[in-house]
């Protein structure tokens, strides 16, 4: 089942998804979201477990954190977003991408 997760949305133009990973939140992205706004809707979220989101009871893997960003998706009314994820986000982007190509403009991913 879906966690509705935190969120935050900023700017105009397409949508562009920004994925944080593991023990990061939303706004881990602050600098990188002053910076695209005027050219994206950026939208950034907190993982399940993750800044303002609630932490499920029990397991979850990251299928689980892909059902998320979809019904963020969903819940926001996006039909399709450039995403970007960093580490954990950079896992959860191109699961997402297999499961759902149509929604997916782009996808860029990172770690350090």
């Amino acid at each position: 089942m879906a966690v509705n997760c935190a969120f935050s949305v900023a700017g105009e133009g397409p949508p562009l998804i920004l994925i944080h990973g593991i023990g990061a939140r939303r706004a881990t992205f602050d600098g990188m979201v002053a910076g695209l706004k005027d050219r994206f809707t950026c939208i950034s979220y907190d993982l399940r477990g993750h800044g303002l989101s609630p932490a499920p009871t029990g397991r979850f893997g990251l299928d689980d954190l892909v059902d998320d960003l979809e019904a963020l998706r969903i819940r926001l009314g996006v039909e399709a977003a450039h995403f970007a994820g960093h580490s954990l986000g950079g896992m959860i982007g191109p699961r997402y991408a297999l499961r759902y190509p149509d929604r997916v403009l782009s996808l860029g991913v990172w770690s350090t």
